[in-house]
């Protein structure tokens, strides 16, 4: 281009370039004073965290495996709870019933 100014008339566009390369660099600045703000709130250690949950989640999984049982192995036996319940309410209100209607 040589050493004559731009946006002289030989050169109209000029400015406009200048204009679009001071836009661009300004957003390359935004973006990495964005990017530095998201590195500030990664922590340090995050993959060493990240593993402690890991490790964290594995062990709760493994107590509830243990300690808990599942609803299929509870089903059977909150049915027979159930139907004895029934039984004796069966057999409270057979009672009342009979209480009222013998005398």
């Amino acid at each position: 281009m040589g050493d004559e100014p731009r946006g002289t008339t030989a050169h109209p566009l000029c400015h406009w370039h200048d204009e679009d390369i001071r836009d661009m660099k300004q957003e390359a600045q935004e973006m990495d004073a964005t990017l530095q703000l998201l590195n500030a709130r990664i922590p340090d250690k995050f993959a060493e965290t990240f593993a402690v949950l890991v490790a964290d989640v594995i062990n709760i999984k493994r107590a509830l495996e243990s300690q808990y049982v599942s609803r299929a192995e509870f089903a059977p036996i909150k049915a027979i709870v159930y139907g004895l319940a029934a039984l004796i309410l069966l057999g409270v209100g057979g009672a009342i019933v009979r209480m009222v209607v013998v005398k």
